[in-house]
């Protein structure tokens, strides 16, 4: 399984918020990432087939945009509570009686991405999954115990931290940058650039800083008790430029050169520790193998997959893939978790691999 970090401080300073009043440092995990969160804007909704599919993509037809989740208006926002800890509990109650109650390091493994709030994520999600049993409590007053949380250095990283520096990958991003679709999306939002560019600061602000913008008022979005939007934004506006984040971050994985390289290690890594498993080389013991990691990397682990949320994964959302033995063939299920305190779990069919999956047929389909 991979997930996403919980809830963190933004990631990088703009001239209209003070990156002084995060406490924690710029992208941080916070306390409400850890274990309690005033939720993002999103609630669970139908699934996008056929004639829904968001129009950029209409031209793949192989390719699935599943609307599981739709904005609220950014004037008000559901309450929900638990990020990695609650995460690590719902882990607990599904796969509890397959993991046993005591944490075996031969059998569990967590691999996290050399930042903090991915370290500290998935620290508070074992303190979820693995609550120390009476024997392997070392103080009473204290219900946790230490779980180890590898990781590799970011430079070398190239399962969990999609933008390593790889001349392909910037070729192929730069070449998409520049292309109609590009050229067309930032016509089509040309009013909303412009204003962006008058009202935030930001020394000559173009499409591609949009992100920035973004992450920064969801950020105060979400600690809006402590932290206010300035006063040239909006409900209507943040809705704005929510949609168009979605829609660009997308292009990351836009073609299959992105896709692969992108996407394609991780899953790469999970094939062959699926076939491992298969073939007796880690005897019975190994059962769960985690990442923690970020939204890019949920984001093109599934785009690798050909299905595309129509939000960026949220925080603490998860993607788990589950070897099953069915009829004596390995089968492959995918599932999909987006909001930590709604028990609704998502089943993706793998485009180019009918249901059952078997995992000869994943290969196939992701090797195509």
């Amino acid at each position: 399984m991979a997930w996403r970090h919980g809830d963190r401080t933004p990631a990088t300073p703009v001239p209209f918020s003070d990156a002084s009043t995060w406490s924690e440092g710029l992208g941080e995990l916070t306390r409400k990432g850890i274990a309690e969160a005033r939720g993002g804007p999103y609630q669970v909704n139908k699934v996008l087939t056929g004639s829904d599919f968001d129009q950029e993509f209409s031209h793949y037809p192989t390719f699935v945009v599943h609307k599981h989740i739709a904005p609220l208006r950014a004037s008000y926002c559901c309450v929900f509570a638990a990020q990695q800890y609650r995460l690590g509990k719902w882990l607990r109650a599904r796969y509890g009686m397959w993991i046993g109650n005591r944490f075996d390091r031969s059998e569990i493994f967590i691999r996290s991405s050399d930042y903090n709030r991915t370290i500290m994520s998935a620290q508070a999600n074992m303190a979820g999954l693995f609550p120390p049993t009476k024997s392997e409590m070392w103080d009473k007053e204290m219900p946790w115990q230490p779980i180890p949380v590898h990781t590799v250095p970011k430079a070398i990283d190239k399962e969990l931290y999609e933008d390593i520096n790889c001349p392909t990958i910037k070729q192929e991003f730069s070449a998409l940058w520049r292309s109609e679709l590009v050229r067309r999306m930032e016509s089509e939002n040309k009013e909303l650039v412009e204003y962006l560019r008058e009202k935030t600061g930001i020394p000559n602000f173009e499409f591609r800083q949009l992100w920035m913008v973004f992450d920064n008022l969801f950020c105060m979005l979400q600690h809006n008790d402590t932290h206010k939007w300035p006063s040239w934004v909006n409900a209507s506006i943040f809705d704005r430029i929510h949609k168009l984040y979605d829609a660009s971050s997308r292009l990351k994985y836009h073609t299959d050169v992105l896709r692969r390289l992108r996407g394609g290690p991780l899953l790469k890594d999970i094939i062959q520790r699926f076939e491992a498993k298969i073939n007796g080389n880690l005897g019975d013991k190994p059962k769960l193998y985690a990442y923690s990691a970020h939204d890019t990397t949920l984001a093109a682990m599934l785009a690798a997959m050909g299905i595309y949320p129509e939000r960026f994964p949220p925080y603490a959302s998860a993607v788990l893939l589950e070897l099953h033995k069915k009829d004596g063939r390995f089968v492959l299920e995918v599932y999909y978790k987006n909001v930590t305190d709604v028990d609704e779990l998502y089943h993706y069919n793998i485009p180019g691999c009918e249901d059952p999956c078997t995992l000869d047929a994943f290969k196939s389909a992701m090797y195509r």
